[in-house]
């Protein structure tokens, strides 16, 4: 009786391990050219925001048989194809995208090799695209106080509250011509030496978003300084 259940056991566990093996290779009639080849990823992506578009750089796959990449973003509704001229890593690969709205992005990047085969995705996520929204947030640079002195104007400035990059000041000097001076992050003080005496400046700031930004957004309006002397 032990005998007979041992062989019922042994079958059942044959049977078993049949169909196991048979779902096993069933993904073979799926494959019409053997197994499936990956090719090599890009390395070290980088991104660099800009006004409704992004610059996008890598260091190239080093396979030989790569031939192009394709980035992809908006769920693979858009894409791009770029060439692979390189697989020296010490190489870099920069691409512009061009017409995006204002927004974060994610963007995939593939290789493909010469057979067509497609590499593993490399994600670059929180990629985002500056416009009118952010350059409508922007404010001039505080003016301070003023010190005049010896016909010489010294403008006294607020810090700047984000990444500025300059600040253009106009004004009239003192044969009556109209001139420009800028202002920068690291200064707090404008000397003027020639200001006409009871005319109007008028300035405005520029800004990047982050540091690794590709374009500058200046405030949409002039601010204006009438001095009282």
């Amino acid at each position: 009786m032990v005998i007979r259940n041992s062989k019922i056991i042994f079958g059942a566990l044959c049977l078993t391990w049949l169909i196991s093996c048979k779902k096993w290779d069933d993904y073979k009639k799926y494959q019409t050219g053997g197994e499936i080849v990956y090719p090599g990823t890009i390395a070290h992506p980088q991104t660099y925001p800009g006004a409704g578009r992004v610059m996008l750089s890598w260091d190239p796959s080093i396979d030989p048989s790569v031939k192009k990449y394709i980035i992809s973003w908006n769920n693979g509704a858009d894409s791009l194809v770029v060439n692979a001229n390189s697989h020296n890593p010490a190489d870099t690969v920069t691409v512009m995208i061009d017409h995006l709205d204002e927004r974060t992005y994610y963007f995939s990047v593939y290789s493909i090799d010469d057979k067509g085969n497609r590499s593993v995705a490399e994600g670059i996520q929180g990629v985002k695209a500056y416009g009118p929204i952010y350059q409508d947030g922007l404010f001039n640079r505080g003016y301070a106080s003023y010190v005049y002195a010896s016909d010489t104007l010294s403008l006294v400035w607020n810090a700047p509250d984000t990444i500025n990059i300059r600040t253009e000041v106009d004004y009239v000097d003192t044969t009556g011509a109209a001139r420009t001076v800028w202002l920068f992050p690291e200064q707090d003080t404008l000397v003027i030496p020639d200001w006409k005496d009871s005319t109007i400046l008028y300035y405005r700031s520029s800004y990047i978003p982050v540091r690794s930004a590709i374009d500058t957004f200046t405030v949409g309006h002039y601010d204006s300084l009438e001095l009282k002397l």
